[in-house]
C-alpha cells in the first residue's frame, strides 16, 4: 500500500499538480481513515446481526450457567475481533473452505428449498461459530467453544459427487426422469463456492390410471372411489413417486375397513406403461400376488357386563348369555339387561 502511494506521489508530482506534497498526505490520510471508520461501522452492523442470529440459534439458558455471563460479555465485547479474524485460518494447506452452496433450478414446479436438503455438505452456519472456533484455536475444553464453535466445513469432492447423485435421484422421483445435475466450484483463496445446476427436462405426466384387480368387489369399491373424484392420481398429473404411495397407502387403509384385514401397502403395487407416447406413463394398480385378500367379517361379539376398570378388581363370572349374536358375560349383580346391550352396541354378528 505505502509503494503504490509513493509511486502515486511522484507522479501526481510530475504532472505539475497546482497542491503540494503534505496537501495530497493529508487527502490520503483522511480517506484512509474514512475507510477505517467505514469498515468498524460495517462490523458493528454484522455483531448485532449476530447476536440476533445467535439468540434464535443458541437458547438464552446458558446465561444461567455457571460463567455463561462472563462468557456472554466476553464475546459481546469481542465480536468485532470475530467478525474481522479469517475465517480459514484453521483451514490445512492444501484444503478448501466450504465458504457457501448454491443451487439453480430450470423449474418452478419443483420446491427448491426441498432439493437443498439432498446437499451432503453445508458450511458452517453461522459462521461467527466458525470465527469462535478459530479465536480459541479450536481448544474444546473451553466453555465458549463447547458452546457455540464449530471446526470448519472441509471441502469433500467425493461428498460432492454423492450430492449430484442424490438430487437426480430426487428429481426422478418428481417425475423428471430425464433431470441432469452438475456442481461446479469456484475457490478464492482457501474459500470455495460450490453450485448445482440442475436441468429438469420435460417431466413424465400420467396418461391413463386403472385398477387391475381380479376380484369384483374390491374392483368397483375402488373404481367408485374414482368416480367420486377422491383417488390421490389423476391423468395429467406429473408422474411422481410420493404421489403414488400416498395413493396406495389411501387404497390399503380403505380395503382394510371395508373388511379386507389382512391388505397391507406391501399387496398394493403398480404397472406403468412408457411405450404409448412419449414421456406419458399408463398406470395400473394391480395385487402383488394373483390370489385376491380375503374378507374378514365378525364371528362373536363378547360383551363382560359389570367389569370396572377402574377399580382393579378382577371380574368373576357368575353366568353367561348368548343374546341375539352377542355373548354376555355376567357377574353377580346382572349390571345391564340384554335388550338395552343390544340396542347399544353397534358391532352384530356377520358384519364386516
Amino acid at each position: 500500500m505505502m509503494g503504490k502511494r509513493l509511486h502515486s506521489t511522484s507522479r501526481f508530482r510530475e504532472t505539475g499538480s497546482m497542491y503540494s506534497s503534505n496537501a495530497f498526505e493529508a487527502q490520503t490520510s483522511d480517506l484512509y481513515f474514512r475507510k477505517i471508520f467505514r469498515k468498524l461501522h460495517v462490523s458493528i452492523i454484522i455483531c448485532f446481526s449476530y447476536v440476533f442470529r445467535m439468540q434464535r440459534t443458541f437458547p438464552l439458558d446458558f446465561l444461567k450457567e455457571k460463567g455463561g455471563r462472563r462468557g456472554a460479555l466476553f464475546m459481546l465485547a469481542f465480536l468485532p475481533i470475530f467478525v474481522s479474524c479469517d475465517i480459514t485460518k484453521r483451514v490445512p494447506e492444501g484444503k478448501y473452505l466450504l465458504y457457501n452452496t448454491k443451487l439453480e433450478l430450470d423449474t418452478k414446479e419443483v420446491n427448491k428449498s426441498a432439493m437443498k436438503s439432498y446437499i451432503q455438505q453445508r458450511p458452517n452456519d453461522p459462521r461467527i461459530s466458525l470465527r469462535v472456533y478459530n479465536l480459541m484455536k479450536g481448544d474444546t475444553s473451553r466453555w465458549l467453544v463447547r458452546k457455540t464453535g464449530t471446526p470448519p466445513v472441509l471441502y469433500d469432492d467425493k461428498l460432492t459427487t454423492q450430492s449430484v447423485k442424490n438430487i437426480e435421484m430426487e428429481m426422478a422421483n418428481r417425475g423428471f426422469l430425464n433431470a441432469t445435475a452438475k456442481a461446479s466450484t469456484d475457490t478464492s483463496g482457501k474459500k470455495i463456492t460450490v453450485t448445482y445446476r440442475i436441468v429438469s427436462n420435460e417431466p413424465y405426466r400420467i396418461r391413463e390410471y386403472d385398477i387391475g384387480i381380479n376380484d369384483d368387489r374390491i374392483d368397483s369399491l375402488l373404481e367408485r372411489r374414482k368416480r367420486r373424484n377422491r383417488s390421490e392420481i389423476k391423468p395429467g398429473d406429473i408422474f411422481a413417486m410420493d404421489k403414488l404411495e400416498t395413493e396406495r397407502s389411501k387404497v390399503s387403509r380403505l380395503l382394510r375397513n371395508a373388511g379386507y384385514y389382512a391388505s397391507t401397502e406391501d399387496n398394493l403395487h403398480y404397472l406403468a406403461d412408457t411405450n404409448r407416447m412419449p414421456r406419458r406413463v399408463d398406470l395400473t394398480m394391480v395385487l402383488a400376488d394373483s390370489i385376491p385378500p380375503e374378507m374378514y367379517r365378525i364371528r362373536r361379539v363378547d360383551i363382560v357386563s359389570g367389569y370396572d376398570p377402574v377399580a382393579k378388581i378382577p371380574f368373576k363370572k357368575k353366568d353367561s348369555l348368548d343374546y341375539y349374536g352377542l355373548h354376555i358375560l355376567y357377574d353377580s349383580t346382572h349390571f345391564i339387561r340384554p335388550s338395552v346391550l343390544r340396542k347399544n352396541v353397534l358391532m352384530q354378528r356377520g358384519d364386516i
